[in-house]
């Protein structure tokens, strides 16, 4: 992290991102930002930018954190993506690392950001560093092994008789021209010839002492003289020496590497992926790559194989078994060899051994399902308090809920906003605890002062509720759920867009619910005068789009309430 980081943030908050910047500055680290909100900006500064990081909100007026994800990973797949946002809930948040993303922080935890941001530089230096030795190594298997070869004919006394255009280079290289007689060493091999059948490598001597060149020699000897057939092999020597480098490299890498043909057998495996396996690295050795998986698995193998040979290379999760029997998880790199006229010869996989990584996610996974129960009772019991309290309304938390949630639906809102109106909605009259009974349930019209008691009942249940560390912004929904797009509702008297979206659906469910159900002041008016109010008023008390498809529900769907049995979502 020496050099200056280019760090693109995706946030409609402004604030916000002067937080993480100040996260940032607190490590002393050199960066220059980007701050962009919609996906036009996303993709221009993708372009444009060229960013080291990614920080990106989770959702945005015009644009969501998951489609910029995928926009990220098709654009600049090795550019970390964390996620800072202030809504996701764990379980989004796995589902966010399971799509791609690198990390993840809350913003009331943005102390953790620059730790994050650490680990996910030093991560994407190590894959590149991985991805450059990969790709050498498919360069060194692409060598050709043979070049043209140089011939000379040498008399027994070492006077180099004849020599072919390719050996001329050669020739002047090491200081000798056709007559002349070779000397030392040069003389001693060719009478070593003569007495011997000799193939041998040598090094050659050069004019320039920075030069090293190599051949293999392969002299014949013809009555009184010696043809010599030399193959230059110096690119090859010193493409055995970038091998061996890099064969240390990997030998020692904590990741498992192999090599096969395109049959698939394995043709090498470092002790990474043998010991991950359970066999030596002998064992493994021309085996077939089907005695890694079982039958289900290889049928998922085979597919990733199929998409390298098109695609030249895949990524993803593959079950793997043990030598005795053992399945285990796996992530695989995978890609396609060639040669130097583009042919495949082979495969190059890169394997690692997730299996500590799946357990985390399932412990993970099964904590934040503890924490949903203790959730879904702690509400329960808060909804259930205010329809004791209340019996001419009870259920009405319930149906509320339910048109809201299918609102949301209709409106392909995702999970998480869906998930935050379920639990708003069989609270949304928390704040009526407050207002006695005898209110509540009065048959005849009620005073000012009496109905100046009910409109607190928002304020009252954002109190209660405010505190209360959801994954959702609950309380405001509650606080919010009787405002009206044209300023007229209350508490705040917020209109149009200050009205957060969730509370503008929650509003109107509360809107139609009312409407066609019996009330203590007067009888139920029935679907068709709900739907006549919120048609009536579309654009002016309701939002237009919540408006269109409560009414599509309704009158397309066959919409109707149901009773619903627990709280849960």
């Amino acid at each position: 992290m020496n050099k200056k980081l280019r760090i693109l943030i995706l946030e409609d908050v402004p604030t916000d991102a002067e937080l993480m910047e100040r996260e940032l500055r607190k490590a002393n680290v050199a960066f220059s930002t980007e701050r962009v909100e919609t996906k036009k900006e996303f993709l221009r500064e993708l372009k444009n930018f060229k960013p080291h990081l990614i920080l990106a909100d989770y959702s945005l007026p015009s644009f969501d954190g998951l489609s910029a994800l995928a926009i990220a990973q098709k654009k600049c797949p090795e550019v970390p993506f964390i996620f800072v946002s202030g809504t996701i809930g764990e379980d989004m948040a796995i589902e966010t690392l399971k799509k791609g993303a690198t990390d993840y922080v809350l913003k009331d935890r943005l102390s953790r950001l620059m730790l994050v941001v650490r680990r996910a530089l030093d991560e994407a230096e190590e894959q590149i560093k991985r991805k450059q030795a990969e790709e050498r190594i498919t360069r060194l298997a692409k060598f050709p092994s043979e070049n043209p070869s140089p011939v000379l004919r040498v008399a027994k006394d070492g006077t180099i008789l004849y020599a072919n255009k390719a050996s001329l280079p050669l020739l002047n290289i090491w200081g000798y021209q056709i007559g002349q007689s070779l000397r030392g060493y040069w003389h001693k091999f060719i009478l070593d010839a003569l007495n011997s059948d000799l193939r041998k490598e040598t090094e050659i001597e050069c004019k320039d002492p920075a030069s090293t060149y190599f051949l293999t020699f392969a002299p014949v000897v013809v009555e009184d003289y010696v043809n010599v057939y030399g193959i230059d092999i110096t690119e090859i020597k010193k493409a055995e020496e970038e091998i061996r480098k890099l064969s240390s490299a990997v030998a020692q890498s904590i990741d498992g590497i192999t090599i096969s043909d395109l049959e698939p057998r394995l043709t090498y495996a470092n002790d990474a992926f043998a010991t991950m396996h359970g066999y030596s690295t002998q064992e493994l050795m021309r085996k077939k790559v089907a005695i890694l998986h079982n039958q289900e698995q290889m049928e998922e193998f085979k597919r990733g194989i199929h998409k390298t040979k098109t695609q030249g290379s895949w990524r993803g999760e593959v079950g793997h078994i043990k030598k005795d029997g053992t399945p285990f998880p796996t992530y695989m790199s995978v890609t396609l060899l060639k040669d130097e006229k583009g042919k495949p010869t082979g495969i190059l996989a890169v394997c690692r051994d997730i299996t500590e990584r799946k357990k985390a996610e399932k412990e993970l996974q099964q904590s934040f399902e503890k924490l949903k129960k203790t959730l879904v009772g702690t509400i329960g019991t808060l909804a259930s308090t205010v329809e004791m309290r209340d019996p001419y309304t009870a259920g009405h938390q319930q149906r509320v809920t339910q048109l809201a949630r299918a609102i949301g639906k209709e409106m392909r809102l995702s999970e998480e906003h869906i998930n935050g109106l379920h639990f708003a909605g069989i609270i949304h009259d928390l704040g009526k605890i407050q207002i006695p009974a005898e209110i509540l349930s009065k048959p005849g019209r009620i005073s000012k002062t009496e109905f100046d008691m009910v409109k607190n009942h928002p304020r009252v249940g954002y109190a209660i509720l405010k505190e209360m560390d959801f994954p959702w912004p609950i309380a405001q929904i509650v606080l919010e759920h009787h405002e009206r797009m044209d300023g007229s509702g209350y508490p705040q008297g917020l209109s149009g867009e200050d009205i957060i979206l969730e509370a503008r659906i929650l509003g109107l469910a509360d809107v139609v619910e009312a409407m066609s159900s019996h009330r203590p002041y007067r009888p139920a008016l029935g679907i068709d005068k709900a739907l006549e109010e919120i048609s009536k008023n579309r654009g002016t008390l309701y939002d237009s789009r919540v408006v269109d498809a409560c009414t599509k529900l309704f009158i397309e769907k066959g919409f109707k309430f149901e009773e619903l049995k627990g709280w849960g979502c």
